[in-house]
């Protein structure tokens, strides 16, 4: 086994790869690693913090690693878990609690957990990033456990993000996820992969931001055999790239009555003719049209309450565009399928997106996963498809629902099927157009009855404040914002379209901070038209900036306002500053 250490932690440690900081292969004396003996239940350390509010959540690891393990004919033993609330002899070694990490220390099968890091994930992820951070840390344990090869690179990384994946696959299957739940996991581990041109065969590479993701959903899909975990069978073969789109198939649902609904008219569906991905120029429009009720209704043909459900919901309108790439980058999407159907209500709407995903799944091996938490209501489909793999989304918002499918040859396209759904679904709910329309006139908003300059801090809210001094402030303009926008790949008419109204920054800077924390902390905070608006806009203002070495970037909304904290340092990261500072402004803001 591949021996690591975190940065000054003379230990064998297997860590969650976070920003700067850094898992770095280092020789170390080759000690004995001796079995714990097999307990009942989870050992602890007395905290009562971190230790009290997940023991329900160990429960559930150590039950399903116990079962899975049975299921193979090999012996479990639960594994010990350490909180670190202050300076901690643990068995890789002492550790102090500012350490923004969580680890896995294999000769004395310790979890080792930092409450402020699990905190700052959980402020950011939302509640379902700890629980991934554990999965992922018990994956290691399973690992060590069945005596996993680490023949270093990102393989045994990798495989730890799958087995995370697949316990994700458990609950959901036990009816424990809210929607949003894996959209929150998948965001999270995308932003722990190893930065640009990081040597993917180095000891310490943990994936790129689309290897660990496409990880994390292999193993949501396929279980323990798609993460080749030892004697869980063999991983479901992938069947080799064609051009052919994926063809939808029919499901049989019992017909209950459903009342015809009358209904103002809507709109035509809006579609897109670019796509707001990176590699948007290898696509072109293979198909598109409008569908009536007729045409419609041939999706359904074995279906015989199809009619009455459709007119039921208020059925208005039906359009579709089918994308096509022949060579998309490793892990992209070579097919784009949109389709955009209109309803009466809201609550039509969303009947009809589980009616349609269960239409998919019939006579495929799709399988119905957690919806990305996008528009009023969403589920998502996953799985094989005969040219790649297929992911698709249904997602609501208002009377609309909009589908978007893509397959890759190559790996999972999640985001960029997230990407498009977002981008059509607002086109149709805000008024704005999808990416390469040209925007509709429309009237500016009206500046805000309060300035985001008027929310920014006077000091950073951190224990070291007084070191700090103001560098400079001021507010941006329509037009950086634009340019801003277009870099991301969602095109400068989203300032439009998401209704921009203003920007402010202010950048505080500290001569000499503590080791490990931030010399500099820049908050910037953009005003949109509504809540729904800066809900959808957050992750490509969160794109404005990616953070480089010793340096870490957050993002969250307040009403209107999405604000996002950049932190740099000279040392180490400096995470926990920048979701304190973070915390500070969201709070001040929503009152």
């Amino acid at each position: 086994m591949a021996k690591r250490c975190l940065i000054a932690v003379q230990s064998t440690v297997f860590s969650l790869f976070i920003g700067a900081v850094l898992s770095l292969a280092v020789p170390l004396d080759g000690a004995a690693q001796t079995p714990t003996p097999e307990v009942n239940g989870i050992r602890t350390t007395d905290a009562p913090g971190i230790v009290g509010h997940y023991s329900d959540l160990y429960d559930e690891l150590d039950g399903y690693w116990r079962q899975q393990f049975a299921s193979l004919g090999i012996r479990y033993e639960s594994p010990r878990i350490v909180e670190v609330t202050m300076r901690t002899d643990t068995g890789c070694g002492f550790m102090g609690p500012e350490i923004p990490n969580a680890m896995y220390c294999p000769r004395a099968q310790e979890i080792i957990l930092f409450p402020t890091f699990m905190k700052a994930q959980e402020d950011q992820f939302q509640d379902y990033g700890p629980v991934f951070i554990l999965a992922h840390e018990w994956a290691h344990h399973a690992q060590h456990l069945a005596s996993v090869p680490d023949n270093g690179g990102n393989a045994y990384e990798l495989q730890a993000d799958c087995l995370a994946g697949a316990f994700s696959q458990y609950a959901e299957h036990q009816g424990w996820l809210e929607q949003g739940d894996v959209s929150e996991a998948l965001s999270q581990v995308e932003s722990l992969g190893d930065k640009p041109f990081f040597p993917q065969d180095s000891p310490g590479a943990h994936g790129t931001y689309a290897d660990r993701r496409n990880a994390v959903m292999r193993g949501m899909l396929d279980g323990l055999p798609g993460c080749e975990f030892p004697d869980s069978g063999d991983p479901r073969p992938t069947p080799a790239p064609t051009r052919a789109a994926p063809t939808p198939a029919a499901t049989r649902i019992p017909p209950t009555p459903t009342p015809i609904v009358e209904s103002s008219p809507l709109p035509n569906p809006r579609l897109p003719t670019t796509l707001p991905l990176g590699h948007a120029g290898c696509f072109g429009i293979v198909d598109d049209g409008v569908l009536n009720f007729s045409q419609l209704l041939d999706r359904f043909s074995s279906f015989p309450d199809a009619t009455a459900r459709l007119q039921g919901w208020g059925w208005q309108a039906s359009a579709f565009r089918q994308f096509g790439c022949d060579g998309p980058p490793e892990g992209d999407a070579g097919w784009i399928d949109i389709s955009v159907h209109g309803f009466s209500t809201a609550g039509s709407a969303q009947e009809a997106a589980d009616y349609f995903a269960a239409a998919r799944l019939e006579g495929t091996d799709l399988r119905r996963v957690d919806g990305p938490g996008i528009g009023d209501y969403s589920v998502a489909l996953g799985g094989p498809a005969s040219n790649g793999t297929e992911f698709t989304i249904y997602a609501t918002r208002g009377p609309w629902l909009v589908r978007v499918t893509g397959v890759s040859p190559s790996g999972i396209p999640f985001m960029n099927v997230r990407a498009v759904a977002t981008d059509v679904l607002n086109a149709q709910e805000l008024g704005g157009m999808p990416s390469g329309v040209p925007p509709v006139a429309e009237i500016p908003p009206p500046d805000p009855a309060i300035s985001s300059a008027n929310y920014l801090p006077d000091a950073p809210s951190v224990n070291y404040a007084t070191c700090f001094r103001t560098q400079s402030r001021g507010s941006y303009s329509a037009r950086e914002v634009d340019e801003a926008f277009a870099a991301t790949g969602i095109g400068e008419s989203a300032t439009a379209s998401y209704g921009w109204r203003d920007g402010a920054f202010i950048v505080f800077l500290c001569e000499d901070p503590p080791f490990g924390h931030a010399r500099q902390l820049d908050v910037v905070i953009h005003q949109f038209r509504d809540d729904t608006a800066a809900d959808h806009v957050l992750p490509y203002v969160d794109g404005f900036f990616a953070a480089g070495d010793h340096a870490s970037r957050a993002c969250n909304t307040a009403g209107a306002m999405v604000i996002c904290v950049t932190g740099y340092a000279d040392t180490g990261s400096p995470l926990s500053d920048v979701h304190f500072v973070l915390n500070q402004v969201v709070a001040s803001a929503k009152h």
